[in-house]
């Protein structure tokens, strides 16, 4: 199969973390490495998989097809959002894309996230849609039949399509952060995730902080990326996987708590409805130094 590729310069860092799961991570890293080439920096963490190494040795193995490549490899499981923040505080580029491993992007993903990001210096986070996007909002969501979506080919095809039909984008008031493009710019000006959060609301935690910085959170309609919705819990048994989601939904609203604590919120607003939450007035206060996080070493995780 021949696809088009983007070439990525030092600029670029893309960042992708995994707990588990080797085989996905595989298909998100065949379909990134199809879709590239040149020197970017890669970045994949090792969110203390148990999988007798799968993952481990999968990402070392990449060494032979990307050299600007940094493994890091947790003892302990930070969730997504410690792996974020290990990307974020060890990226070298300019331009940081991080990719959940059950994202399957192409280069036209890619290259829209990129040129959308260059047409306002203020434009400081760009994500685009997909086929699955679990934020509440139907919009970043495209709703059709995928029967047609049998093979690799077919995604490329379908995201293409998309980046040619659609180059329209739109502003936000929260992002949640499956996938997307953060400049350095905006790191520099408010730091990096707040560790308070362990497995949901960072996100939204840094959207708020980028917003009150004076950034703009962007929608790239163009930009199409695969989600393989559920794929870090298909290969479970139904009843780890029933213990899982129970474990999930402690920890969402165990979150949310902090999220309502932390911006002052009433605590009778409950999590089923996030569009409830008032972005514009949790946006329109002016970010303070406090508001600032600090970086983490995590060299010691460095392979």
């Amino acid at each position: 199969m021949t696809t088009d590729q983007i070439y990525l310069d030092k600029t670029i860092t893309i960042g992708i973390p995994a707990h588990g799961n080797s085989k996905i991570t595989k298909v998100c890293l065949d379909f990134l490495l199809k879709s590239t080439k040149g020197d970017f920096e890669l970045i994949l963490v090792d969110d203390c998989s148990q999988d007798n190494g799968a993952t481990r040795n999968l990402f070392l193995s990449i060494k032979q097809f990307h050299k600007n490549l940094k493994i890091y490899s947790f003892d302990k499981n930070k969730s997504q959002f410690g792996s974020m923040n290990c990307i974020f505080c060890t990226a070298t580029g300019n331009n940081i894309i991080f990719l959940s491993n059950d994202i399957f992007v192409t280069s036209h993903y890619l290259n829209t996230l990129i040129k959308v990001s260059e047409i306002d210096k203020s434009f400081g986070i760009i994500r685009g849609i997909s086929n699955f996007v679990d934020n509440g909002k139907e919009k970043y969501n495209i709703r059709e039949s995928w029967d047609n979506i049998k093979k690799m080919s077919d995604i490329f095809s379908y995201s293409k399509k998309v980046c040619k039909k659609n180059n329209k984008f739109f502003e936000e008031d929260y992002l949640t952060g499956d996938a997307f493009l953060v400049k350095k710019d905006v790191i520099n000006k408010i730091g990096y995730i707040d560790d308070i959060f362990f497995g949901f609301w960072a996100d939204h935690d840094f959207s708020v902080r980028a917003k009150r910085a004076g950034f703009k959170l962007i929608v790239a309609q163009g930009a199409f990326a695969w989600h393989q919705q559920e794929a870090n819990f298909s290969y479970l048994d139904k009843q780890t996987l029933e213990k899982k989601k129970k474990e999930r939904f402690k920890l969402v609203n165990m979150n949310w708590k902090k999220f309502k604590k932390k911006y002052n919120l009433s605590k009778d607003l409950i999590y089923n409805n996030i569009n409830l939450v008032p972005w514009n007035k949790l946006n329109k206060i002016e970010f303070k130094k406090s508001d600032f996080i600090d970086s983490q070493d995590f060299s010691k995780f460095l392979l």
